[in-house]
């Protein structure tokens, strides 16, 4: 008898078992299929909402989307595609997060399942305004109080480049300036535009721009007007000795008090004699010029004549009293060679007068007298008056 070949039951049984895994395989695939085609085959209906989204450069929204059937009952398992047209307006997550990624304007996102498909339109503008372009208008001159030539031009941007329209900027203008509307209102492009009149004081000038949390500064330089007036930038001495020095320092002005430069300044002596030095200046940046006048050697009137021209002429008098200067002399001026028996006063008291270098009389001078033996003089000290004279009486 022969022995049984079991390698070859063996491989009998394993053949049997491998028909049989593939045919386990056949059938859920054709469960699968069949399930797959049963959800196609209820899917009636593919509803969005919203229907349409309006974002801000920034936002994000939520898309939801469900799969009905005929009846608008949900179908459990459907499969869900979301896509955006645009990268560059919006963005979709897998489970319908829609992100406005920067730039404004318009774009379709797509949803899809099997072949029901829809289209959601979204409109993304620009966010708040977060940077403020000045694009002309600034680093300007003008004169100080006057309107500049030119306005001041401005466009708003939110964080994405994207121009703001409509925004509301405030306009603040430093050194009493002002600006014409105060407030602006961005157009479509998202600019806005001010004509700026500037302060009154001549220097360098600012004006802040914002709108929400931007902000921005635009910078001009004021300059001084025409003179329209000089004025005493020092204590002038109405008094003083003859031949002193007396300094002077003038300020040309414009309306509003500012110094106004290259002011020419001449100067000459009208009356009492003596000199200035240098006669003829310019006005420093400040509008200041400053001069020596030495007085006449007489005491009296002196007068400086002042002559300021720029855009117009202005012409005006300084004054100084001179008296007498320091006393170096004293003069006898009557009362010499009388005759007086012994004891006896003098019948007339004689007239002594105290001089400076230049002659001129010397007041309110103390004088002191004092007697041979048996003389008295009454009082024995005298102040000179104006004409620098004492009578003691002998």
């Amino acid at each position: 008898m022969t022995p049984p070949d079991f390698r070859l039951a063996g491989m009998e049984l394993r053949i049997r078992q491998s028909r049989i895994l593939v045919a386990a395989l056949l059938v859920l695939s054709a469960c699968g299929s069949a399930q797959e085609d049963e959800v196609a085959s209820s899917a009636a209906d593919l509803v969005i909402r919203p229907t349409a989204i309006a974002l801000r450069a920034g936002e994000t929204v939520q898309l939801a989307a469900q799969v009905n059937d005929a009846r608008g009952r949900p179908v459990g398992g459907a499969p869900l595609l979301f896509s955006a047209g645009s990268a560059s307006v919006a963005r979709i997550s897998s489970n319908g997060i829609v992100s406005a990624v920067g730039t404004a304007g318009s774009d379709s996102i797509l949803v899809s399942s099997g072949a029901l498909v829809r289209s959601v339109l979204v409109t993304v503008s620009a966010g708040a305004a977060r940077v403020i372009e000045v694009v002309s208008g600034g680093s300007q001159s003008g004169l100080a109080g006057a309107s500049l030539t030119y306005p001041v031009v401005i466009t708003v941007h939110d964080a994405y480049g994207n121009p703001v329209p409509r925004a509301s900027v405030q306009l603040t203008a430093e050194s009493g300036g002002k600006t014409e509307p105060p407030v602006l209102t961005t157009d479509v492009s998202g600019n806005a535009r001010a004509m700026w009149t500037l302060g009154a004081i001549a220097g360098p000038q600012s004006l802040q721009v914002t709108a929400d949390s931007a902000a921005v500064i635009v910078e001009a330089m004021a300059q001084a007007g025409a003179m329209s007036q000089v004025e005493n930038a020092g204590d002038v001495a109405r008094r003083t000795r003859a031949g002193d020095t007396v300094s002077v320092r003038l300020r040309a002005t414009d309306e509003y008090g500012n110094g106004v430069s290259s002011t020419i300044f001449a100067f000459s002596v009208e009356a009492g004699g003596g000199s200035v030095v240098p006669a003829r200046i310019e006005s420093d940046s400040s509008g200041i010029v400053q001069t020596r006048w030495r007085t006449g050697s007489s005491s009296g009137m002196n007068a400086l004549r002042v002559r300021a021209f720029e855009v117009f002429d202005t012409t005006f008098q300084l004054t100084v009293r001179t008296t007498g200067g320091p006393p170096t002399e004293l003069r006898l001026v009557s009362g010499d060679n009388q005759r007086v028996r012994s004891g006896a006063a003098v019948p007339r008291a004689p007239v002594i007068r105290l001089v400076d270098r230049f002659g001129n009389p010397v007041e309110a001078v103390r004088v002191r007298f004092l007697s041979g033996a048996g003389d008295t003089v009454e009082p024995p000290e005298l102040v000179t008056d104006e004409r620098g004279q004492v009578a003691p009486r002998l």
